[in-house]
């Protein structure tokens, strides 16, 4: 009826089952890959490790992580973890419990956006920051895709429900 999903907390066993082979893939021209609806041939992370655009696109990888692009960036992962701690620092005081993947996901699109676009998404201004416009868009579209992506393609013809429309 859907799509078969294994899980594991095993690291012996997901580093065999990750390890790209017979049982795990880069490839989302595979309709089962997770990613198959939003692949994309020209990006970094979306297409194929067999594609030539993914050898070309690595071509940049390997110099934004020498050590001297390492020393220019690492003063922004610095100062974007530091001013994550205000915001511990002040929920540690109200004695209160916060969501850690929240949290992490806020902390790393405010790294990601801090370093790639130059922009501060003021995630950690206050406890209560929302998440930026763009991050609440991208985490929806990546639900949605989860949702599609994990049915079988029978889904997407029932007349009712999420599947329509």
């Amino acid at each position: 009826m859907g799509r078969i999903t294994y899980l594991t907390n095993d690291p012996e066993i997901a580093a065999v089952v990750l390890k790209e082979g017979d049982y795990f893939t880069k490839a989302p021209s595979d309709p089962s890959h997770p990613i198959y609806g939003i692949r994309d041939e020209t990006a970094l992370f979306l297409c194929d490790t067999d594609h030539p655009a993914w050898k070309e696109a690595h071509k940049f990888i390997p110099p934004s992580m020498s050590p001297k692009a390492v020393r220019h960036y690492t003063p922004l992962l610095q100062k974007a973890v530091e001013k994550s701690f205000n915001v511990l620092d002040e929920v540690d005081t109200r004695g209160e419990a916060f969501n850690v993947y929240r949290f992490t996901a806020k902390l790393a699109s405010q790294i990601i956006c801090q370093l790639v676009l130059g922009i501060d998404l003021h995630h950690f201004d206050a406890p209560e920051a929302p998440l930026h416009r763009v991050i609440v868009l991208l985490n929806q579209y990546l639900t949605l895709n989860r949702r599609v992506q994990t049915k079988g393609a029978w889904y997407s013809y029932i007349p009712f429900g999420k599947g329509c429309g």
